[in-house]
């Protein structure tokens, strides 16, 4: 009965199910690898889960069955406020040519087979209107620089060696965090399990659930799994329209559906993770993400850049955020791109180091490069911006927008204290939601952090809308005259 509910539910009215079963695991990285095809309107790709045995969790005789998932009902319902490109092959159909040794191996089970009722364990992700077409696991002891980590044999588990070396992974300290993120990128392109059947998988409408024959339990689940997916025009995670100039563009919008149709994750409260992604799009695109590094695009394929991005704050699935399009950055006089320049230096630039003085300062979050902590942070009261529009909109973007930046980032520095990020990035859009649709915490658009420009279509003026992602935003709008 209460799968006959879910699938008569409106996104647009209705409480969404949390289906993920995070009291048994929990997602604490992602890897996505993805590429945006825009004359097909989606995205397709792989992502790559760095997985946690939960609290609630056995480690010994625990059934995997759904029924057995809820703990004091946090996954049961949530306020609805709160990506070349494999496909999943239908019968009697023909396979598109995209790479199409991907799709082979792929063990989509019927709903008719699947049972509810399996001992087996059951990896239960929230997703929806996505084409799954294979989920295995990875082989993370091929990497030679991640079995230096457990040198005093902490976590060793002969059984589970890959096992092991995750928990050592995603339990590196904070001060490790760039080489937690290269042993990230290494593990996400290592090979499957050698002789070993992908894992078995079935999607209903609101969850992708995943199960490795004969495992039982959560602690002897693989701790690296491996998606190839590919999202649908009529996924409600992204916009797919035309920009002001009349070119295509795809941006996520603060669905109510959040971004169950980008990728597969977990949204109960619980669930806060860290990303890395690379995008590959077109050379004359640009995409922005919610990534606390300012990007350079590098060469990929014949005809595509790169684009890579990354947070190092754990943080709801459902912040993440993602623009591609021909946006150009206000301000600048050559808007050529500066292919194949190393974040480096931008990392650098943002980083901030501690103090003698900043150790009186104590956070009690988890443990990540944390702002609050230096000094240098607490005293900037404007961080790195920049604002991107299409070309039609670009002077009034650097004549109006630009110069307004600084004083709603002192505002905000002044009500809510320090910037959580280093940098802010703002994108002029078509019009298409209310002028308040961005200005809830868990929604808006590149880049995450604090500032969403929107259009009225109710006013005569854009209005820009200051938010710091905390659990209560805080919004400061500033009307700017505009003709049409």
């Amino acid at each position: 009965m209460e799968r006959n509910r879910d699938l008569d539910l409106d996104p647009n009215k209705d409480d969404l199910p949390l289906r993920a079963n995070t009291n048994h695991m929990l997602v604490r990285h992602y890897v996505l690898d993805l590429t945006v095809h825009l004359q097909r309107k989606v995205i397709g790709g792989s992502i790559v889960l760095f997985l946690e045995p939960g609290v609630g969790s056995s480690k010994q005789g625990e059934a995997g069955s759904i029924s057995n998932t809820p703990v004091q009902n946090i996954s049961q319902v949530s306020s609805k406020h709160d990506i070349s490109t494999p496909i999943t092959p239908e019968p009697n159909k023909a396979i598109p040519p995209e790479e199409p040794s991907r799709l082979s191996g792929g063990n989509d089970v019927s709903s008719v087979l699947w049972g509810d009722e399996s001992e087996e364990f059951t990896l239960v992700l929230d997703c929806c209107d996505l084409m799954v077409s294979k989920v295995e696991e990875l082989d993370i002891t091929t990497v030679p620089d991640l079995k230096k980590l457990d040198v005093d044999q902490q976590y060793a588990n002969a059984d589970h060696p890959s096992s092991s070396l995750v928990q050592r992974l995603v339990s590196m300290p904070s001060v490790c965090w760039r080489l937690q993120h290269e042993l990230y990128v290494q593990c996400g392109i290592s090979p499957s399990v050698h002789n070993a059947q992908p894992l078995r998988f079935h999607t209903d409408r609101w969850s992708l659930q995943i199960r490795k024959e004969g495992v039982c339990s959560p602690h002897d689940f693989p701790r690296a799994v491996r998606i190839w997916y590919e999202t649908k025009p009529t996924g409600g995670s992204v916009r797919w329209t035309k920009d002001q100039d009349g070119r295509c563009c795809v941006y996520t919008m603060g669905s109510p559906i959040n971004n169950r149709a980008l990728f597969p994750c977990q949204e109960p409260p619980v669930a806060m993770s860290t990303w890395q992604a690379r995008v590959r799009a077109p050379c004359d695109y640009t995409v922005l993400m919610s990534g606390e590094n300012q990007a350079f695009p590098k060469p990929a394929e014949t005809g595509f850049l790169q684009w890579d991005y990354y947070v190092t704050m754990p943080m709801p699935a459902s912040t993440f955020t993602i623009a591609v399009g021909q946006w150009l950055e206000a301000g600048v006089k050559d808007h050529n791109f500066e292919v194949e320049k190393t974040n480096e230096l931008s990392s650098k630039k943002n980083s901030l180091s501690l103090d003698n003085d900043d150790q009186q300062y104590v956070c009690s979050h988890v443990d990540y490069p944390c702002r609050f902590m230096a000094s240098a942070a607490r005293a900037q009261t404007v961080i790195s911006h920049r604002v991107f529009a299409p070309p039609c909109h670009l002077q009034k973007a650097n004549d109006m927008v630009l110069p307004l930046l600084p004083l709603c980032l002192t505002a905000a520095h002044s009500v809510l204290g320090v910037h959580p990020f280093s940098r802010l990035d703002v994108l002029i859009v078509p019009s298409g939601f209310s002028s308040l649709g961005m200005a809830r915490v868990t929604t808006g658009l590149p880049v995450f952090p604090t500032i969403s420009l929107s259009r009225n279509k109710y006013s005569t003026g854009y209005e820009v809308i200051t938010r710091c992602p905390r659990l209560v935003p805080a919004i400061h709008r500033e009307k700017m005259s505009h003709s049409n």
